[in-house]
């Protein structure tokens, strides 16, 4: 059996469920806001990278079985791994010098493909082979495991606030459709490192979106839209939290003065 067909199932991970227990000694618990319907298996999820951060946590600290699309070279040997990390995520979208990207690269190509493994990426690839991870993904989605994409184009860094979405998603969206004869439930995810929080947004399917207007070539800058607009709500939430702590100390200066 192909490995993409062992992800299109639910499955026992349990040496990858031992480094999630370690990773969560190391870092703090996000808090998790789901608008909407609750969260349920079997939905397209598209979510915020936050660098190398974003997969990891979603797969630890989100209740859902997911498996998710990565980049393929890190699912192959250790030369194209080591390479991907250099000069792709460290130096080209991190800015990272050469000396510094090379010495992170190599250190992390050794263990890479086991996390890789562990978090159930599908490989994303920039030609038509992105076709069988479309069909993978269908084939997930159908077994009501849900899948995460992250569309966002990273070309030239991450950034807080999504310049542009990738259209591959799409594909899943008309091809589930068409196999199924159903829309799948999208729902927009923002994870936000700096303060720790991890939103979801409301489901939205295909044919709502075209009903109301929306084609399907209007979908990336749609979805981009709801995912920074769950990153402004997280900054709003950030600002409500910390003017009612400071409300709260002003309060209690005010009784102190009085005794």
């Amino acid at each position: 059996m192909k490995r993409n067909k062992l992800l299109t199932q639910k499955r026992k991970r349990p040496f990858f469920g031992l480094f999630k227990a370690i990773v969560k000694l190391f870092t703090k618990k996000p808090k998790l806001i789901v608008k909407g319907q609750p969260l349920d298996d079997g939905c397209l999820l598209l979510g915020n990278h936050a660098n190398k951060n974003g997969p990891l946590m979603y797969d630890v600290y989100l209740p859902l079985y997911t498996c998710k699309w990565g980049a393929y070279q890190m699912l192959c040997g250790y030369k194209d791994r080591f390479l991907y990390l250099r000069n792709v995520l460290y130096i080209q979208k991190n800015g990272y010098g050469k000396f510094a990207a090379t010495i992170k690269a190599l250190f992390e190509a050794c263990f890479s493909k086991f996390i890789y493994k562990g978090l159930n990426i599908l490989p994303s690839y920039p030609d038509t082979r992105l076709l069988g991870t479309v069909k993978s993904s269908v084939e997930a989605l159908k077994n009501d495991v849900s899948v995460m994409i992250y569309p966002e184009d990273s070309s030239k860094g991450y950034h807080d606030v999504i310049t542009s979405f990738l259209s591959g998603f799409t594909l899943v969206m008309s091809q589930y459709k068409k196999e199924t004869g159903k829309d799948v439930a999208v729902r927009p995810a923002y994870y936000h490192k700096k303060k720790s929080l991890i939103i979801v947004g409301e489901k939205y399917y295909y044919d709502e979106l075209t009903k109301q207007g929306i084609s399907k070539r209007e979908f990336p800058e749609f979805f981009k839209n709801k995912v920074n607009e769950l990153y402004a709500y997280a900054e709003r939430e950030i600002t409500a939290k910390r003017n009612k702590k400071k409300n709260n100390r002003f309060a209690g200066d005010k009784v102190s003065t009085k005794v």
